[in-house]
């Protein structure tokens, strides 16, 4: 999954993607992971290539047979497209379901939500400027067995992310993409409050202004003790943040942990090289963060080994 983005979010997005190209060099890994679980590009979507209009998606829709992996990623058809797939028919037969790049907004999302999708596990809303508005809507989504949800890049703030925290939608959850999006610290503490989160094992809070007091609430919290993999690049939650995240216990079944570009200094490196919590890690990512001298890093080699992108 590509980092998406809303037009709030751009500028900062060119930034990121920019960090991004330096961490592919060093043999770092992208900014933003794919969570959409799919692999290749399904038959389904050929039907779909050529369809750069509201009305063409429909026929497209109209004319399969079998409908279970729809993708619609970067076409900008506008919320006129979140209708056009509330009244298809066969909606609630679709399983994976990729917006990304659609301008769908705030009204968009209010059309689509009224659609009954049965099936769906997996939905892709990356950059699409729904704003706290359109998260909001998502209370209201009939997807019963949603498992996986892409918000990145839609402009949302620490008001979007209490509005989700407290969402039913959030409750089916086991994978949560918020990458870019403004929700800061108390958005961050806001999901991390939540009794909503049990599920979670895939959280991706990239770029997300959460700062160390975000960082602390993630590490503080009771509700996130199946999660797997916690992604929290470019946040500047700096040494405090890192030694919470290294010595929370709640958090011992992380496997996968992405500290990169956080403004982490020796301390936080050695709190990480004699944490105790993180006895499950199988990946650590601590690239771009200079103020690491050669001794903590060493310390860190020593702890991770091969586990260790630094």
């Amino acid at each position: 999954m590509s980092a998406h983005r809303g037009r709030g979010t751009s500028t900062r997005l060119i930034s990121w993607l920019i960090g991004a190209c330096l961490l592919s060099a060093c043999g770092g890994s992208g900014a933003t992971p794919d969570v959409s679980g799919r692999s290749g590009a399904p038959a389904d979507n050929e039907s779909f290539t050529k369809a750069n209009s509201v009305s063409a998606v429909q026929e497209a829709l109209d004319g399969l047979s079998d409908v279970t992996d729809v993708s619609l990623a970067g076409k900008g058809l506008g919320p006129e497209l979140g209708g056009a797939l509330a009244s298809f028919a066969k909606v609630g037969s679709i399983v994976s379901l990729d917006l990304s790049e659609n301008e769908l907004g705030p009204d968009g999302l209010e059309a689509l939500v009224a659609a009954d999708f049965a099936e769906l596990k997996q939905l892709d809303l990356g950059g699409n400027d729904i704003g706290d508005d359109g998260v909001a809507a998502l209370a209201r989504l009939k997807a019963p067995n949603l498992e996986t949800l892409n918000l990145s890049g839609n402009d949302v703030s620490e008001v979007g992310a209490q509005s989700l925290a407290q969402s039913p939608t959030l409750a089916r959850l086991s994978v949560l993409d918020l990458t870019m999006n403004p929700i800061g610290a108390e958005g961050a503490s806001a999901l991390a409050a939540s009794g909503a989160m049990s599920q979670m094992k895939q959280l991706y809070l990239l770029g997300c202004d959460i700062g160390e007091e975000g960082a602390q609430a993630l590490a503080a919290s009771t509700g996130l003790k199946q999660l797997e993999q916690l992604a929290l690049a470019g946040n500047a939650i700096g040494d405090a943040g890192v030694k919470a995240i290294a010595g929370a216990k709640q958090l011992s079944t992380l496997r996968q942990l992405d500290l990169s570009a956080n403004d982490i200094g020796d301390s936080g490196a050695s709190a990480l090289a004699s944490s105790t919590s993180l006895k499950s890690l199988e990946s650590l990512e601590v690239l771009v963060n200079p103020e690491i001298s050669d001794a903590a890093r060493k310390k860190l080699q020593k702890r991770f080994g091969a586990k260790l992108k630094l």
